[in-house]
């Protein structure tokens, strides 16, 4: 027998918002009547303590679920499942943001308290169908693969084995720290660590498994292996054209490349001697070139040389690089910022360089050198495409690594486990790269504790019945969390993968996968109570990303920002969960308009969740249009979690503009009878 549903509704006092304007009496008294229901009031629900507070009232009271009535910033103290009793499974935790999703300035106090009680209606709605969680220990292997033979590779490497982290170092190919040279002292405190597994001169074939289990196969020239490991951190480098000397207008002898000007430098090959470094020959050099260039002039005019930087753009970047530009420049550098390049001569031996500063262009300067420097070019890496392919993560439009996706920079992945660091992703110099490795390490230090991992069961539930294995959510998933079940000719979700977006749900076209959170009966309980007649008219339904709408929103309401009364937000994971059956079934429900309200292009947590939702609402609208309907009805927008005005002003266009009443209320195109 399933155990009786009891919801407790958490009204927060302590919020002279809540107390004042949004009369939670009212609230109060409106719930009396609702056999599940039991309200409970606090000064506060969503501190820091709120956890536990929370907890002990589930064992008190036997909740089975939980709505918050509170300021969302409380979000972020609260989890979504609270543990009761120590026993599974955990009880529910839903919000009812009556604190900003309404608009607080309203003057009127009936539209007020009508927007509260519904908020908080439809909440109750929405946990009544969220079921208990129940968590599982899934067993972690804690050794991490680094894939990678330069600088950040190896200082990557360096950090983990200071923490404890076992180490698989497989060098992808020959070692390479583009612009700068190897620490060879790091190399051998590295490849000589007691917990490092060094395997030289190997490809990656194929990665499968999660965080915590990855299974990685590798090839070289004596066959093929596998690997296991619990993390896996990207740190190829990009690839450097060789310098092609016959181009240059120098002697061969003369030219070298920047990272041969740092290694000669370190050597003392080059003490006493004019050196030229020719920055944006071929357009702008990468940011680490002219770091590079700084460093190497600065070590140069230390050691006695006469060392001078021709450029287009001035090579610096952040506080650590104007202070690096200023010590060059107090040391002697010479510094020349050129517009037209720069004319090559040989004479008697010597290379002479003439070329017009942009400060004074009339005027040319010529003096003589010994060495011409050029950065080599560089591009992404064949490999970089090929990984793309095995992670299944996309490109930038460069064909680098990891794309500039606001969720998942500076180092992280839609693929949980999954790192980039070093050059294959951005322009990055040693001290970059050494920065990103610690980032990858205080997350690895939450994500792979000693132990197994404790994650929730059936994420998103399969039903083995009606699943074809098609393989539709298989190629959808941006996470890697879905892999195929031959013995059972089906699919199995991977909780330890899994981001809970839901996209593997709205594309299955069997409807054998279901949100293990957002059920579709929760769904369409909700827009039941949501789609009811408020104030004389039908609201607007409107589905909010929790990663960018509902931040969004949350900020208006903080600041005052006018929330339509009438449009109401309903927060999913990703809009990629809105599928054309939700969005039809707020319409069927009674609601005047429907807003699926997602991402921008590009920096979607789920990759391309909010694109899919785009191209939903439109075969929507075109399909209510065919019948009759105003396609107006329906809408998507994309919206940044720093953009409430924005949303704002959107909202308001929705409630001002869209077609009154509700499809049930519009009359049919009469149908011509079909031909004899």
């Amino acid at each position: 027998m399933a155990p009786k549903t009891r919801i407790g509704v958490l009204i927060e006092t302590g919020d002279p918002v809540i107390t004042e304007r949004l009369l939670p009496e009212g609230v109060e008294t409106h719930l009396d009547g609702w056999d599940d229901v039991v309200v409970f009031r606090a000064t506060s629900w969503t501190s820091v303590d709120a956890p536990a507070q929370i907890e002990e009232l589930c064992r008190e009271t036997g909740l089975s679920h939980v709505v918050i009535c509170g300021p969302s910033t409380g979000a972020d103290f609260v989890p979504e499942w609270i543990e009761a009793e120590d026993r599974q499974p955990w009880v529910p935790v839903t919000w009812a943001p009556i604190r900003e999703h309404y608009s607080w300035t309203e003057k009127d106090s009936e539209a007020r308290t009508a927007k509260t009680r519904r908020l908080v209606e439809m909440a109750v709605a929405r946990t009544r169908g969220a079921l208990p969680c129940t968590l599982t220990n899934v067993a972690a292997e804690r050794r991490v693969a680094v894939a990678g033979n330069n600088h950040a590779a190896f200082q990557m490497a360096s950090a983990l084995l200071d923490a404890g982290f076992p180490v698989i170092l497989i060098q992808t190919g020959a070692a390479d720290g583009c612009f700068y040279g190897i620490d060879q002292e790091l190399v051998e405190r590295v490849t000589s660590h007691a917990k490092v597994r060094v395997v030289p001169e190997v490809s990656i074939d194929q990665v499968e498994g999660h965080l915590g289990h990855f299974r990685l196969r590798v090839r070289s020239p004596e066959g093929r292996s596998f690997l296991r490991a619990g993390a896996l951190v990207v740190a190829v480098d990009a690839e450097m054209r060789p310098l092609r000397v016959d181009e240059l207008p120098a002697a061969p002898a003369c030219v070298l490349s920047l990272r041969q000007y740092g290694e000669a430098i370190a050597a003392g090959e080059l003490d006493g001697t004019a050196a030229c470094v020719w920055l944006d020959r071929n357009g702008l050099d990468r940011r680490c070139a002219g770091q590079a260039a700084l460093s190497s002039a600065l070590e140069h005019a230390r050691r006695g040389g006469r060392p001078t930087l021709l450029f287009r753009q001035i090579p610096v970047y952040g506080h650590s690089g104007q202070l690096l530009y200023d010590d060059a420049r107090a040391a002697g550098v010479g510094v020349i910022r050129y517009d037209t390049a720069p004319r090559f001569s040989q004479a008697n031996g010597a290379l002479r360089v003439a070329v017009s500063d942009t400060v004074l262009p009339e005027e040319v300067l010529e003096f003589a050198v010994d060495r011409l420097v050029v950065p080599a070019l560089v591009r992404p890496s064949d490999s970089h495409a090929r990984l793309a392919a095995l992670l299944r993560q996309p490109l930038d439009v460069q064909g680098y690594l990891q794309p500039g996706n606001v969720r998942h920079r500076p180092v992280g992945s839609a693929r949980r486990g999954v790192y980039f660091i070093g050059g294959c992703h951005d322009q990055c110099d040693p001290d970059e790269a050494g920065l990103e490795a610690q980032a990858v390490l205080a997350d690895l230090m939450a994500v792979l504790p000693e132990g197994p991992i404790r994650v929730p069961a059936e994420k998103v539930a399969v039903d083995k019945d009606k699943c074809a294995a098609c393989l539709t959510c298989y190629r959808a998933c941006p996470h890697g969390a879905i892999q195929p079940n031959e013995s059972q000719h089906c699919m199995d979700v991977l909780d330890p993968a899994c981001w809970q977006c839901g996209i593997c749900a709205a594309v299955c076209p069997s409807r054998a996968l279901e949100h293990g959170s957002l059920r579709f009966d929760a769904v369409h309980e909700t827009l039941r109570v949501a789609a009811r007649e408020m104030l004389g008219s039908r609201p607007i339904i409107a589905f909010a990303c929790r990663q960018s709408a509902v931040p969004a929103a949350d900020a208006a309401g903080h600041t005052g920002l006018a929330l339509p009364t009438d449009v109401l937000l309903i927060d999913v994971p990703c809009a990629g969960l809105v599928d054309e059956r939700i969005v039809l079934d707020a319409l069927e429900q009674g609601a005047r308009g429907v807003l699926v309200l997602g991402c921008h292009h590009g920096n979607c947590r789920s990759l391309w969740g909010s694109d899919l939702s785009g191209k939903r609402v439109q075969k929507v609208r075109g399909a209510l249009g065919a019948i009759g309907v105003d396609g107006e009805r329906v809408r998507f927008h994309n919206v940044a979690a720093n953009e409430p005005h924005r949303l704002a002003h959107l909202l308001a266009d929705a409630a001002a503009n869209m077609p009154a009443g509700w499809i049930g209320e519009q009359t049919s195109p009469e149908m011509e009878p079909c031909p004899a």
